[in-house]
């Protein structure tokens, strides 16, 4: 497992735990640190201490041979590898809170870089033929290269399914809610609630339906993960004051709970192969430590039967899971 913590307000550490209850060893500065499939490299951001670009570097997972991948003139970090690791895709983006930037294809040994378009989320097909990606609200599919752009319908978030044959995307809205937040009366503020519907459709556009959705979405974020024979999702769903995680066939029929583990305060960012664990960051709450520190988010492993366990302090998790 790699994960990033900050270690001052320009530079955060990323460090490599190797099994569950391994100690933490450093490995580079950077952040998002991303595994290669085969776990032999991680690619990582290395921004400049006074806002310049920040660059796409690539290190061996024992630490050697670090090296710069991409030469931006703005923001390079939103980065994903190729199924066969041989490439990444990566945004630039000219300013830090642009949505949409120019996606690329660099490759992972020499650095060669072409441009692939324009938008974000850039999620690989299983194959490495095609790359779903989104902008201006609307998911596509394109060819690896950038040709033959096919509209998939509205939303964001692309996700491909285990087996290729779907694409998983959401609509989110905001449900607004004037409510009185203060003694004062009169005084109104905004009790708006997210609300977000699941949607899968074919790689061609075609048998776009809804499958799911939720009407009260975690105050952390909203996370989703494909079952690993492609025929069902997971996502968290709030009963009584928590949300739990819970499993949903693609034609909306079949939902049921799979863990009694309350989700709301971990941000859920990986799922193991056979679907039975999952990784998150928990987050830290507001209160200093004894040495005056703040508290620090964890990322913790989350057994749906049992419990969550500790795995390291820090933020960002990228996993390699044992086959």
């Amino acid at each position: 497992m790699a994960s990033d913590d900050q270690c001052s307000l320009d530079e955060d550490i990323i460090y490599v735990v190797d099994h569950p209850g391994g100690h933490p060893r450093q490995l580079a500065l950077g952040t998002t640190p991303v595994w290669s499939p085969d776990g032999s490299r991680i690619a990582y951001c290395r921004r400049n201490r006074f806002s310049g670009p920040s660059q796409i570097n690539v290190v061996n997972a024992d630490g050697t041979n670090p090296r710069q991948l991409t030469k931006s003139s703005g923001r390079a970090c939103e980065s994903s590898w190729s199924p066969d690791g041989s490439s990444l895709a990566y945004v630039e983006k000219d300013k830090i809170y642009d949505a949409d930037g120019t996606i690329h294809i660099v490759n992972a040994d020499d650095g060669t870089t072409v441009t692939f378009g324009f938008g974000r989320g850039p999620s690989w097909s299983p194959d490495g033929k095609r790359i779903a990606y989104q902008t201006k609200n609307q998911v596509f599919v394109a060819n690896a290269d950038g040709t033959g752009p096919v509209l998939i319908g509205r939303g964001h978030s692309a996700r491909w399914s285990p087996d290729g044959t779907h694409v998983l995307f959401l609509r989110v809205r905001a449900d607004h809610r004037p409510c009185s937040l203060f003694a004062e009366p009169g005084i109104m503020g905004d009790c708006s609630r997210f609300q977000a519907s699941i949607w899968v459709a074919r790689p061609d556009g075609t048998e776009q339906r809804k499958v799911y959705t939720v009407d009260e979405l975690p105050a952390n974020g909203f996370q989703i993960f494909w079952s690993p024979d492609s025929t069902s999702i997971v996502l968290p769903l709030r009963e009584g004051r928590s949300h739990k995680l819970f499993r949903v066939n693609l034609d909306g029929t079949g939902l049921e709970k799979i863990s009694d583990l309350p989700v709301q305060d971990t941000y859920l960012v990986g799922a193991s192969p056979d679907g039975q664990e999952f990784v998150g960051v928990r987050e830290a709450l507001p209160t200093e430590r004894a040495d005056g520190q703040l508290n620090e988010p964890t990322v913790v492993l989350m057994d749906p039967q049992h419990k969550a366990k500790v795995l390291a302090v820090g933020a960002d998790p990228s996993i390699v899971w044992e086959h």
